[in-house]
């Protein structure tokens, strides 16, 4: 059985939508508002069929005591192409409490793009957007927003957090107002990082996570439009925690002609 779900309403529930099980299926959830105190839409253990599991133009408000809350979170069963893979787009996300905007674990060739997320959230260890063990993803073209930076100098929360994806697409995204903008952890080689907007962040970029682990590779970047536009206070626009043999691994090119290691 496809699953369909357009339209809705819910307000003042603990959960959702959730979609488990629907391997080699049609899963479509548009177009929905959810008030939601747990979580708004969960995807279990799912393979999309066809073209792609579509979840798009659906308005989520995240109020509620679970700290793990999330407003989406998508998880296959096994491996897909990119003709069958979840695309999450144009969603709007606000986030008053719980850790996730949105959260992709396990997918392949994962579209995350055109979604605008505000976090508000008291947790001090949030992601707007996590991937994890997802190579080929795309997180392309999101706005996120949070509540500001706060003065943790070796701050955990995140914009956006990418995890052992391998050759992921993090392009044209602009976060503002987090304690970090946009890292990276663990084996992201191939990935390419283009056109992206930093604010006021205290680690604009990072490479490892605080307080010290550098386990981080995104392969050489060259100079694809990347702006600072921002500060960082008390902070760094771009941090490597790695030791000099993993920095190099991950050389970042700014304006082309210099070849800057950070």
């Amino acid at each position: 059985m496809n699953v369909a779900f357009h339209d809705a309403r819910f307000e003042g529930v603990g959960k959702g939508v959730w979609v488990k099980n629907a391997q080699g299926r049609q899963v479509d959830i548009d177009d929905n508002y959810l008030l939601v105190a747990g979580y708004g839409i969960l995807l279990q253990n799912c393979t999309p069929l066809g073209q792609t599991g579509q979840v798009g133009d659906n308005t989520i408000l995240l109020q509620g005591n679970d700290p793990e809350g999330f407003g989406i979170f998508a998880t296959e069963a096994g491996p897909t192409t990119a003709e069958r893979s979840w695309r999450i787009h144009h969603n709007s996300i606000q986030l008053e409490s719980g850790r996730y905007g949105i959260r992709v674990l396990n997918t392949h060739f994962a579209k995350v793009q055109f979604n605008d997320l505000s976090i508000t959230t008291p947790q001090g260890n949030y992601s707007g957007i996590r991937a994890t063990a997802s190579p080929n993803i795309f997180v392309n073209c999101n706005e996120l927003h949070g509540d500001g930076i706060g003065t943790d100098q070796a701050p955990q929360a995140s914009g956006i957090f990418i995890e052992d994806c391998l050759t992921s697409q993090i392009n044209c995204n602009t976060v503002a107002a987090t304690p970090i903008g946009i890292q990276f952890l663990v084996h992201c080689d191939q990935s390419r990082l283009r056109g992206y907007v930093f604010y006021t962040h205290m680690n604009g970029l990072l490479l490892g996570q605080h307080p010290a682990n550098g386990d981080a590779w995104i392969s050489d970047q060259p100079h694809h439009g990347n702006r600072w536009l921002g500060q960082s206070i008390a902070g760094v626009a771009a941090r490597h925690l790695g030791s000099q043999t993993v920095v190099e691994g991950s050389t970042f090119c700014y304006d082309g002609a210099e070849d800057f290691a950070f």
